[in-house]
């Protein structure tokens, strides 16, 4: 499940789909895991919902707040993205 939010997000399919501006947080109740970039509001949620969790911050406070769930055991290191360069055929 993506939530579009502001940016647009989308995904759509059989095992996929698209969450509004929606109650998010009870949704993650409902998830086998949870995947997100570790905002302040993602990180409480994600934790709160109890369901395995995976952070990749992308930019602004998000390795801060990826570095925080770590440092008490809560959740494995985060994933941290990086920008692969395109590949010519």
């Amino acid at each position: 499940m993506v939530q579009s939010s502001s940016a647009g997000l989308a995904a759509e399919g059989d095992d996929a789909g698209t969450d509004g501006d929606g109650a998010a947080h009870l949704l993650l109740l409902r998830l086998a895991a949870v995947v997100h970039h570790t905002g302040a509001w993602a990180t409480a949620a994600a934790l709160r919902a109890g369901v395995p969790v995976v952070t990749v911050p992308v930019t602004a406070d998000q390795p801060f707040w990826a570095g925080r769930p770590p440092a008490i055991d809560a959740v494995p290191d985060p994933v941290h993205h990086r920008r692969t360069a395109r590949r010519r055929a």
